[in-house]
């Protein structure tokens, strides 16, 4: 038998919307993404200044602990650290 775990909370099915991707630029340029290791950033929201965990799973499937990536496959805070990765290697 194997052990299974359930995740609701993938971005690799959905297309973020553009006020998504506004809200994932004001959260970068407010320095709000910190790296706390190789695969895991926390995040904190510019509108209610919640901190969320966003990680990256080993086939590069980005997780994220809210309620908008969980309702909708994705969310400003993973696009944040997206963002934030792109940001970094260029």
């Amino acid at each position: 038998m194997s052990d299974h775990k359930q995740t609701s909370t993938v971005s690799s099915w959905a297309t973020p919307s553009e006020n998504v991707l506004k809200k994932a630029q004001e959260i970068v340029s407010s320095n709000n993404v910190q790296q706390v290791s190789s695969s895991d950033y926390l995040v904190k929201s510019t509108s209610s200044g919640t901190i969320y965990g966003v990680e990256i799973g080993v086939q590069g499937i980005f997780k994220c602990e809210c309620q908008s990536a969980e309702h909708r496959g994705y969310c400003s805070h993973i696009e944040a650290v997206k963002l934030t990765i792109n940001n970094e290697q260029q």
